[in-house]
Order: C-alpha cells, then sequence, then structure tokens
C-alpha cells in the first residue's frame, strides 16, 4: 500500500497503534509510537551524481591525504575541485615560482579563469618538482571538501509492508564528532509535509555506544518522567538501496517539534547552544534559525540572569524546576557532556499567552554517552562531585547541591518512576532481544570482510569496530577498556562499564548515600551476584609518529602550539606534526624507562631526587607531565601551585607568559597544609582564555599553549574570548626545607624518618636523603644511590618475569620459570631458566646468611585435599579478566598459641656461639568439622655475632666510620649499644642497635678473607661481603645474585641462554590453608590481543613450619612410600606445594624461606658452616 506524504495529517487524525507499556499513559508523537518493537526501512533515493560524490568525497579524502597521496583522477574531477584557486594557492606559496614562468602561452595560463585539470597539472610538472598526486594533498591547502548534502531527493519508509513515500528531502552527512567515524549519522528534513507528525529527523549510528542502547534508553526515561524531551526508536537505512545498518531514529529540536510540544508556530525562540557561541557563564547560545544573525532577545537574557540574586527573581522568567529535574537525571545517568554552559542543549523561550511573560525552558539532547560510558565512570561518586558546577552561579543561586532536599527529591521522584534496576533491567532484557538480530546483521562483515554502510576514513576509530559480542556483553556486565594512543608514545584509557552494572550500583548509592527510600527495589540494595568481565581494545593510528596527523611538509611551518607529544603546526587547515617529543626527549630514557604513555597511569614509586615513576603493561615508566596535571597532555605543569583560573578542565596558572595547568599535588597539599602558607590576591586579572569543547573532528585537534604577546590559551576551536576574573589564591607547598637553624643535614646523617622527626628535611649539597626505610632518612652521596625503583611484586613477593630483583629494595625469588641472576647490562634480573624442569629458585633474601643443619621433626595426624578448577573460555582479540563481586569462601578460624625461648649473650672482642632451643606447638581449630590438626615443632638456632676492634683497642663511635672501600684505616667495630652496619661498599657506619627494627633481617657484618675461593653454595662478593674471596671452587661460578649478596651457584644452573622474550605471570596467593595460582599467557598480533585465562584453586590442608636465619630444617617423608627429591631440587615451600618432602641421601632439605625450600648436597653445606667458623 502506498500512501500520499501529504495526505497523511488527514489521513491518521484516529491511528491506533500497538502501544508500548512502558510508557504508560505518556504520549509521544504518532511516528515513534508506530515503531515501537518494530524496525523500518527507510530508503533514501538520491540523484545519480549525488550518489556517486557521496562515497567520491570520503574517498577522495583519504587517498588525497598526505599520507597516501594517491593519484584519483575522479577526485581531481570531482565537482568541489577549483583549479582557479588551486593555482592562486601554488604561486602565493611559492609552490611554483612564478618568476621562472617565461613562455607566453604558460603566462596566459597562470592568469586565465577556469583554469584545467591539465593545464594545472602542466604548469606544475613543468616548473617543480611535484607530481599532481604530491601537491594536490590535503596539507597544501589548495582544495577544501565541502560538507555533504543533497537537497533534491527523497526518501520511502517501510513499516511492515506499509509504505509512505517521501518526494522532497534535503539529506545531509549530521553530528559533529561522529562525523570522523566510518559510520557516518545523516540528517533529514522533509520539505512538504511530515512524516508521523514530524519534520526533522536525525538519524545516528550510536558508533560509540557498544550496547547500543544507551541513548533509548535515555530518551524512554526522560519521556517517562515528562522532561521536554526527543524521542528515540531503531531504522534500518538504504542509500539508493545499498544497505547502511542499523540506526537510532529520533526527533530533533527544531521549531515544528516545538509547535508540537508547545503549541508555538513558527517560532524563533528556540536556541542552539554551545560553548564555541560565546563565554557567558551562564549559557552561550544562538538562533537556530540560521538567517536571524542579530538576535537582542537573548543579549537581554544573558543581561537579565547576571542581575539575577535570587531564586524569586530567577522564577519570573526561567524554567528553575525543570532545571533542577535535569541536574538530578543528568547525576543519575552519570552524564558528562552536558555542560550547562556548552553544548548538547536548547533553549526556548516559551511566551504564555495568558499572563504576557516570557519563560526560558531548558531542553537538553544527545545521550549516547551516558549510563557509565567514558571519562573514568564512577558509579560511586556523590551528586557534588558530579554535578555541581562552581563557575556557573545558577548552581549557588538555586542550590543545586546533595544538601539541597529539593534535588534529592527530584532525585527520589525519578528512580521510583524510572531509575531503577527492577524497572530498567526487564527493559534492556526486552530491547536487547528485539534489536540483536539487527545488531548482527549491522556489525557482521560482508565476504570481503568489510562492515557494510562504512566510508573510507583517513585514521582508525576503534568504536568503529564493537561487535555483535561487545553489544552482548556491554548490555550487561562486562566493561569495556579503550586504550588509545595519541602517538607512539602516549595513551590515555577510556572505560565503558556494563549497561546493567552501572544501573544497579549507581541506584544503590544513590539510595545509600542520600538516604531515599528504594524498599520498591530492595533485591538490588545488598551484595552483588553478578560477575564483572574487562574487555580491552587498542587503537593505534599512523601518521607522524602514529599521531593520526601528518609530519608538517615544510620546514617553514612555524609552531602553533606545543603539548606534550611535541610542537605543533598547521599546514592546509590541518594540524601537522613539527617535532615529536620521542623517548630522546624522555627523562626517564637514560635510566633504561620509556616515559609513561597513559594519561591515568598513577605514581608508583618516587626517587629520593624527585623522580616519579609509574607502571604500564607491567613495566615501569617515568611519570611526566601528561600524569601530573589535568590537562598535562596539551599544556606544560605548572612549577607552582598559584591558580589564577578555574574552569572544568582544573586550575590554571600562568608561567613564563604560557597557561600552564595546575598539578594534582597542589590540591593534595591544599588539602594537607603542614609547612607554608602563601596568600596572594590578585585584584584585577585579565586572561584570555577561550572556553574548551569537547566536540572534535578529524581536522581538529586539542591544543595548548599558542606564544603570543597577550596570554593566551587555544582550544579546539578559533573563537577566543575574554575572562576578567577578581581572584584570591591560595597556595600550599611542602618543600625540603632547612630546620629553624637553616641547616641540612650532613653526609651520612639522618634526614627524617619515623625514629628522627627533628632531623633537618634536606641534605647538602652532594648527598640526596635515601627515604626507602620508614623509620629512618638518610644523606647519602648522590653517587652511592642505588636506582631506579623496585620492580612491582607478585602477591607472593616474588619479582615479574624480566623485572629486576636481588635484594636492595627489589623482591629477591622471581616468578616461576624464571631466576634472578645477572643480565649482560650487570644488572640483576629475572630471566628465563636455562633448566625449568629444576625449578631452580634464587636462594633467601641478602640479609640471610649461610644457613647451618639443624634437626626438625614434624607431626601431621591429618591432611585433608580438595581441588576446584574454574576455567575461563578465550576470547578473542581481547584481554578477558574475570571479577567476582560475590564472596562465596569463609576462611577457617586459626588459633596459635607459641612458646618461644630466646638466650643472648654479648661479646665486643671475640665471637661467641649463643644456641637458642626453641619448643613450639601449634594447635589449628577449624571452624568446619575437620579433625583437629597438631604440629609439634623443635628448632635449635645458632646465631654467630662479631666485632673486632682496630690495633688500638678502640672502636668507633655513634655514626663514624667503620670500614669500606673509601675508610681503610677505620676502626672495624663499634662502641656498645652500635654494629657496624656494612650495607654500602665503599663506607660502613656505625648505627644504632635498636635501628635493627627497621632494617631487613640479619646482622651486617664484615665477614673473613678466607684467603682461597668460596666453595659451593659460600659466599663471594657483594656490598656487604667486600672481604669475601671473588672466586669459586671449580664447578661453580660467582653469581651476583645482587649488589649486596654474590653466592657460589653450580655452572649447571645458570649456563649461559639468551632469553626468549615471552610474558608468563604467575601470582600465589595465601590465604590460611589456600593457594590460588593464576597464569596468564599473552600472544600480540597486529591491532588483536588474545587472551587465555585459566584460573585453578586448589585447596589443600597443610602444617607450616617456620625458621629463622641461618636455620636449615631436614623434613622426613610422611609416608614411607614418598619419593624424595634430588640434589638441588625443590622440596617444599609455598612455591612448591606439590614437591616431595624430603631429600635422597646425601642431600639435604634446606628451608631458605617460607616459599623455597631446596635439596642441597651435604657438602655445600659444610662449606657453610666452615664460612662460620
Amino acid at each position: 500500500m502506498k500512501i500520499n506524504i501529504t495526505s497523511l495529517l488527514t489521513l491518521f487524525v484516529g491511528y491506533v497503534v500497538a502501544k508500548d507499556d512502558f510508557f504508560g499513559e505518556i504520549r509521544r508523537a504518532e511516528l515513534f509510537e508506530k515503531m515501537d518493537f518494530k524496525v523500518p526501512k527507510i530508503n533514501i533515493q538520491l540523484k545519480d551524481e549525488d550518489y556517486k560524490n557521496f562515497f567520491l568525497r570520503y574517498q577522495c579524502e583519504r587517498d588525497m591525504n598526505t599520507r597516501y597521496s594517491i593519484r584519483n583522477e575522479d577526485c581531481y574531477n570531482a565537482p568541489w575541485m577549483d583549479y582557479d584557486y588551486a593555482m592562486g594557492k601554488t604561486l602565493k606559496n611559492n609552490l611554483v615560482n612564478e618568476n621562472l614562468i617565461k613562455d607566453k602561452d604558460d603566462i596566459s595560463i597562470i592568469k586565465k579563469s577556469n583554469i584545467t585539470l591539465s593545464e594545472f597539472e602542466h604548469i606544475i610538472t613543468k616548473y617543480s618538482n611535484f607530481t599532481l598526486e604530491t601537491i594536490l594533498t590535503t596539507s597544501r591547502g589548495l582544495f577544501k571538501f565541502p560538507d555533504y548534502s543533497a537537497d533534491d531527493s527523497s526518501l520511502t519508509f517501510d513499516l511492515d509492508g506499509d509504505i509512505t513515500e517521501v518526494p522532497k528531502i534535503k539529506f545531509s552527512v549530521g553530528g559533529k564528532y561522529t562525523k570522523s567515524f566510518e559510520k557516518l549519522g545523516y540528517n533529514i528534513k522533509i520539505k512538504k509535509g511530515q512524516l508521523f507528525e514530524r519534520k526533522q529527523l536525525r538519524l545516528r549510528s550510536e558508533a560509540v555506544d557498544p550496547s547500543f542502547l544507551r541513548e533509548k534508553l535515555a530518551y524512554d526515561i526522560c519521556n517517562l518522567v515528562e522532561l521536554p524531551s526527543l524521542s528515540l526508536n531503531y531504522a534500518e537505512v538504504y542509500i539508493n538501496k545499498k544497505f547502511m545498518g542499523l540506526f537510532a531514529l529520533r526527533d530533533a529540536f527544531k521549531s515544528q517539534w516545538i509547535e508540537y510540544t508547545f503549541g508555538e508556530k513558527g517560532t524563533d525562540h528556540l536556541y542552539t547552544c554551545d560553548r564555541s557561541h560565546g563565554n557567558n557563564e551562564f549559557f552561550n547560545c544562538i538562533n537556530d534559525d540560521e538567517e536571524i544573525t542579530n538576535d537582542s532577545t537573548f543579549k537581554e537574557f544573558q543581561d537579565r540572569l547576571a542581575k539575577t540574586k535570587t531564586r524569586e527573581e530567577l522564577e519570573e522568567f526561567f524554567d528553575v524546576k525543570t532545571f533542577m529535574q535535569w541536574q538530578a537525571l543528568k547525576y543519575l545517568f552519570g552524564s558528562w557532556d552536558h555542560i550547562t554552559n556548552a553544548h548538547n542543549s536548547y533553549l526556548y523561550m516559551y511566551q504564555n499567552e495568558f499572563t504576557g511573560k516570557s519563560m526560558w525552558i531548558p531542553l537538553l539532547y544527545d545521550f549516547d554517552s551516558e549510563f557509565g560510558a567514558y571519562k573514568n565512570a564512577n558509579p560511586r561518586k556523590t551528586f557534588d562531585n558530579s554535578i555541581y558546577d562552581r563557575l556557573n552561579p545558577l548552581f549557588d543561586i538555586l542550590n543545586i547541591k546533595e544538601s539541597n532536599p529539593e534535588i534529592i527529591g527530584y532525585m527520589s521522584d525519578i528512580m521510583k518512576k524510572a531509575f531503577n534496576p527492577k524497572k530498567l533491567l526487564p527493559r534492556i532484557d526486552k530491547l536487547k532481544e528485539f534489536i540483536a538480530p539487527y545488531i548482527k546483521k549491522d556489525r557482521t562483515p560482508d565476504a570481503d570482510g568489510n562492515l557494510q554502510g562504512r566510508v573510507k576514513r583517513v585514521n582508525i576509530k576503534i568504536e568503529d569496530y564493537f561487535t555483535y559480542n561487545d553489544f552482548e556483553k556491554n548490555s550487561e556486565f562486562t566493561k569495556i577498556t579503550l586504550r588509545k594512543y595519541q602517538s607512539k608514545y602516549f595513551s590515555t584509557d577510556d572505560y565503558i562499564l556494563g549497561l546493567k552494572q552501572w544501573i544497579i550500583e549507581r541506584f544503590k548509592f544513590a539510595c545509600e548515600t542520600y538516604n531515599i527510600d528504594c524498599s520498591y527495589a530492595k533485591e538490588y540494595l545488598g551484595e552483588p551476584d553478578y560477575t564483572v568481565d574487562d574487555l580491552l581494545y587498542e587503537e593505534i593510528n599512523e601518521g607522524c609518529y602514529n599521531t593520526g596527523y601528518n609530519c608538517c611538509l615544510s620546514d617553514k611551518t612555524p609552531s602553533s602550539t606545543t603539548d606534550n607529544i611535541g610542537k605543533w603546526g598547521i599546514e592546509g587547515g590541518d594540524w601537522c606534526l613539527i617535532e615529536a617529543f620521542t623517548n630522546e626527549n624522555c627523562w626517564s630514557i637514560k635510566y633504561g624507562y620509556s616515559c609513561c604513555t597513559n594519561k591515568n597511569t598513577k605514581v608508583s614509586f618516587v626517587e629520593p631526587t624527585g623522580e616519579k615513576y609509574g607502571i604500564e603493561h607491567d613495566q615501569w615508566c617515568g611519570i611526566h607531565d601528561l600524569q601530573l596535571c589535568p590537562m598535562g597532555d596539551q599544556y606544560k605543569c605548572c612549577k607552582k601551585c598559584e591558580v589564577i583560573m578555574t574552569d572544568d578542565d582544573g586550575d590554571w596558572g600562568i608561567e613564563n607568559d604560557q597557561w600552564c595547568s595546575t598539578p594534582y599535588s597542589c590540591k593534595q597539599t591544599s588539602n594537607n597544609k603542614t609547612t607554608t602558607t602563601t596568600t596572594t590576591t590578585t585584584t584585577t586579572t585579565t586572561t584570555v582564555k577561550p572556553t574548551t569543547t569537547t566536540t572534535t573532528t578529524t581536522t581538529v585537534k586539542p591544543t595548548t599553549t599558542t606564544t603570543t604577546t597577550t596570554t593566551v590559551k587555544p582550544t579546539t576551536t578559533t573563537t577566543t574570548t575574554t575572562t576578567v576574573k577578581q581572584t584570591t589564591t591560595t597556595t600550599t607547598t611542602t618543600t625540603s626545607k632547612p630546620t629553624e637553624t637553616g641547616q641540612c643535614a650532613k653526609e651520612y646523617e639522618f634526614c627524617g624518618g619515623t625514629e628522627h622527626p627533628d632531623a633537618p628535611k634536606c641534605c647538602e649539597k652532594g648527598s640526596i636523603c635515601d627515604t626507602r626505610y620508614t623509620k629512618f632518612h638518610q644523606c647519602i652521596p648522590e653517587s652511592m644511590y642505588y636506582g631506579p625503583p623496585p620492580p612491582p611484586p607478585f602477591n607472593d613477593g616474588c619479582a615479574r618475569a624480566y623485572d629486576w630483583c636481588g635484594g636492595n629494595g627489589y623482591p629477591n625469588c622471581c616468578a616461576p620459570g624464571f631466576i634472578c641472576t645477572l643480565n649482560p647490562q650487570n644488572r640483576m634480573q629475572c630471566l628465563q631458566d636455562p633448566n625449568p624442569n629444576n625449578q631452580y629458585q634464587p636462594p633467601p633474601p641478602p640479609y640471610y646468611y649461610p644457613p647451618v643443619v639443624t634437626t626438625t621433626t614434624t607431626t601431621t595426624t591429618t591432611t585433608t585435599t580438595s581441588k576446584k578448577t574454574t576455567t575461563v573460555p578465550t576470547t578473542t582479540t581481547t584481554t578477558t579478566t574475570t571479577t567476582t563481586s560475590k564472596k562465596t569462601t569463609t576462611v577457617p578460624t586459626t588459633t596459635t598459641t607459641t612458646t618461644t625461648t630466646t638466650t643472648s649473650k654479648k661479646t665486643t672482642t671475640k665471637p661467641t656461639t649463643t644456641t637458642t632451643t626453641t619448643t613450639t606447638t601449634t594447635t589449628t581449630k577449624k571452624t568446619t568439622t575437620k579433625p583437629k590438626t597438631t604440629t609439634t615443632t623443635t628448632t635449635t638456632t645458632t646465631t654467630t655475632k662479631m666485632a673486632t676492634p682496630t690495633s688500638n683497642g678502640k672502636c668507633a663511635k655513634a655514626q663514624e666510620m667503620c670500614g669500606g672501600s673509601l675508610y681503610p684505616d677505620a676502626p672495624n667495630c663499634c662502641e656498645e649499644g652500635y654494629f657496624c652496619w656494612s650495607y654500602f661498599t665503599h663506607y660502613h657506619q656505625c648505627v644504632s642497635e635498636d635501628l635493627k627494627k627497621s632494617l631487613p633481617s640479619g646482622t651486617n657484618v664484615v665477614e673473613p678473607n678466607l684467603g682461597e675461593c668460596a666453595k659451593g653454595y659460600g659466599i663471594c662478593g657483594g656490598l656487604e661481603h667486600p672481604d669475601a674471596p671473588s672466586c669459586c671452587v671449580a664447578g661453580y661460578t660467582c653469581n651476583r645474585k645482587n649488589p649486596n649478596y654474590h653466592q657460589c651457584i653450580p655452572n649447571q644452573a645458570f649456563e649461559s641462554q639468551n632469553p626468549v622474550y615471552t610474558t608468563t605471570t604467575t601470582t600465589t596467593k595465601k590465604t590460611t590453608t589456600t593457594k590460588k595460582t593464576t597464569t596468564t599467557t599473552t600472544t600480540t598480533t597486529k591491532k588483536t590481543t588474545t587472551t587465555k585465562k585459566t584460573t585453578t584453586t586448589k585447596k589443600t590442608t597443610t602444617t607450616t613450619t617456620t625458621t629463622t636465619k641461618k636455620t636449615t630444617t631436614t623434613l622426613a617423608p610422611t609416608t614411607p612410600s614418598q619419593k624424595c627429591a634430588k640434589a638441588y631440587e625443590m622440596c617444599g615451600g609455598l612455591n612448591y606445594p606439590n614437591s616431595p618432602t624430603c631429600c635422597e641421601p646425601g642431600s639435604t632439605c634446606v628451608v631458605f624461606g617460607e616459599y623455597h625450600h631446596q635439596c642441597l648436597p651435604d657438602e655445600a653445606i659444610a662449606a657453610y658452616q666452615l664460612l662460620e667458623e
């Protein structure tokens, strides 16, 4: 059946449609009520030439980009190419030197009008080194691509076979930021008549929303709570019968919508708002009628707002209730893209015919990034931290804060009517089931591997490649992380939370935080019982240093701005990179680390010299401006905390006549005012600072500082405005200052720590305050400081694969399959074990001395073992992590009774041996009905203490030197109450015995030189053993396990082998008697990450014996039939729960620590004893 559009108004006066019960009695336009749970087919019919130019325009944009420079004759003959303009720019920019053109015919060409392609190419090839494809590129600026539109088009609307023809429409490409995607959005303006009560339509690709549900859900809620809103449903779109994909179809705030909603025909009082339209602190809007360029009405509205001081005054002309309802709704949605004086909003001035008063009504649209999408969404963020806008006076006039009961009331009303999981989760399930087959069709590539309806683009947008699986997952509880690289060296992460997760968690948080009665959905207020998965996608573009922009072609292009990526210029109206800040410009590269690339990377370690490190991809990286201040990706961070002005991008200062972003640390310092407070009052500070828009396209790049004679902060637009502010700034700084006496600590003196709170907080020149130990900080020579930072340990304290290891702040063990050994750069590093079958692990920490033999008898009455395995399926092109929010395991209660006896004896002139016998009885009682386990352990410990005076019989006093390479004549003993700390090779120092509590376990003394090579497993050097032999007996190699501790290791354990750099991560977590091991193996291909993750949980009831330093435990087999380990094999420890607990004859099971028990030959143990004697 065909219906003429002009007859619609009379034909459908009394239409009847199937009703969507979600809306109750709420009325929407006929078009959307007809489309409820139906997907019409909309075919846009373009003229042949328009159809050709539509696809050609985007193909040419790519082919003629400087990056590709592909010769395309269709592009060169396209209707937008103007060779008169191109020739003029060519001569003006001296791409062709006009003075070289002497031929009369050629002179006539450059002077004429309507220059042809062949004539232009003739001049270029004859008088320059350019070819047509290298000169006709986007960077040269010789042509312009127009925005696409087709005025003489039509459409057909097919709804379940009922076809409606619309003969006259204007069709154009629409949207703002989404214009840069492969799947474009479109605008339709019906020239004559209406389509079921609508004249202006928007077809949106929803490219940024993997669920395809966010905007639909948002408009449905707005309608349900009766805010003045648009409507949305779904449609399949074709252009000249070519399938373009599934789209969200909505109406638009235009004069026809105003007539339908408020009754005013042909209004000229509708205003579209955007920050680019001004710098007013209330609203920045222009008349939506493009023909009205000088509108005094809106200026009068702004002036009246500026004079308003009270709510009563504001209510005379502004719809206060609707405005406050929008703020409550924005909070529940998690809206970040609806700043009041910015974009995605309209204002309508409603003229009340009865009262004669005008009322300004705010209108919002564009909700595709709501419900936990992008901008570090956090459902547990408060209203004040999310919505309150201290820069807009309306928020203070109306007290729009969480402390206002009216705001909480509006929030409660919206929640009860619409925004609650009891109502929305079934709605999501119903919509999801309905659109699933259409999503699958839209997101499934064709036989050639291409997604239908997409156009060619210069850069990749990872959102263009959301899959059907992403729709399935993200509409539930799966979070998607988008890692986007701004260059080869910098990246930021965007997060899109699962749709249902956001709704449940924001609802629950609002109920709890604001004491709202949510009993109508009480089943969602308890502990969550859902599982959150995490998918990771990376977006890496081409272009200059992978920025997505081209390198500047001319070496004369001036620098327009500078950011963390590099120096930028403009060529042909597009940004281009003049100079990239590569790793050569990165401060941490000289220490062997790249700079951090992710804006959200946190500081994990701070050097005493002030350098900061973060962790990315399990590797250390240098923290710089990108991470230290809100706009560090575009501006330099301020060195001081003086705030000149504040906007949505944070606090700003001015240094060296340039805008700078105030560091996060300034805010932290002001919240913890501990040292100096400086108050600066600026009476009138005039700065030129354009506002910032979050709308970007492929031709616009956020920028930073522009050097001019005034202080200018460039933005994504060319509009500049002036802000005059009277600012009072309080700056609080914490610095390393001298004491009241004006003195910094001298070399080797203390400079802080919990046990030295009154010590100076600075060191004299040439020294660094080493803050690695909590209880004491000490000034050490700069040359003595051992950097870089220690790597992040596993849950069991071991270093990751290929991280640093070996004491001095680093873990002393490595992930399974790796050993802590010396790399070619003479650094201790976890490298792949050349003999993985040996399961070799490094020896105990550097402060452990060689153990002596002790016999321990262990009796275990009952052992219970259970095994549980969970496997997470492999997900292709994603990195998958599973987190369970609901607790399912109860840890048994353990009661331990320990009796310990310790005997010690002091000596100052000769070694003394003290023997301590300790009997420990441990009784473990579980909360289950398991049998009781009793373990009796007898341990004999031998401790050696040594102090030797000099020839004159005197020992060094407190803080004096007692040895080291720089002090060869110093006494090698200390007076009573102090011990000789030999931590550093170059100096040994007498420090308090009480200080041992804050040091790693072990007595730091100088070992005697035996005058021969060290035996197997003997000490062969290190910072703590400068006098030890530096060689090993045959069959052993002196392995520099860490700077403090070198040990003779069997040759076969450390044969040279080039490591294979794969990434294998093992985590062992100990909770009472539960061990959990997770192994992740990652394989990366181009733009694809495949992760297979298997989690195995093994629960074992065991008895653990813990020994002290210098203690070796020999363990017997628990059963006569148990097989014992061979020499050098593992015989127990938390890292080896399944290994035998005994050794074959001739070897002894040595307990190096709770993680690592190993069978050593008896002769090796004898060597240890020899060292001690």
